[in-house]
């Protein structure tokens, strides 16, 4: 089982780098525009999402729509059980990196439980 999540994984990662940085960007501002297009948007206030990395589909048009719509953001965060725990996001805050190499709010920001997120995306 571990070694076909790890297959699929690198397979996940060569199709999305294989793809070009036009694409990519065009992609990215879809999704954007998708999400602001859902029901949910206007009357949301708590929005998790993550930061990309490795190919992943940047998450920058999503951010940039939520801050100016005076949405909280949330990313996730590993806790030191292994579970996720959503983290606030403030502009500005200094990020941390975790032992996977990816940025998140450091140990004291906020924390949302699951169930009390408007939108994860």
């Amino acid at each position: 089982m571990t070694q076909d999540k790890s297959a699929l994984r690198r397979h996940m990662r060569q199709q999305r780098r294989a793809l070009t940085a036009n694409f990519r960007q065009r992609a990215a501002k879809s999704a954007a525009h998708y999400v602001q297009k859902i029901s949910s948007w206007s009357k949301a206030k708590r929005i998790a999402l993550y930061m990309a990395q490795d190919g992943e589909l940047d998450t920058q048009y999503l951010v940039t729509a939520c801050r100016e719509a005076g949405k909280q953001l949330y990313l996730p965060v590993v806790a030191d059980d292994q579970s996720m725990e959503f983290a606030a996001w403030v502009l500005r805050a200094k990020l941390e990196v975790n032992r996977f190499g990816i940025q998140q709010p450091d140990r004291g920001a906020e924390r949302c439980a699951p169930d009390s997120l408007d939108i994860v995306a």
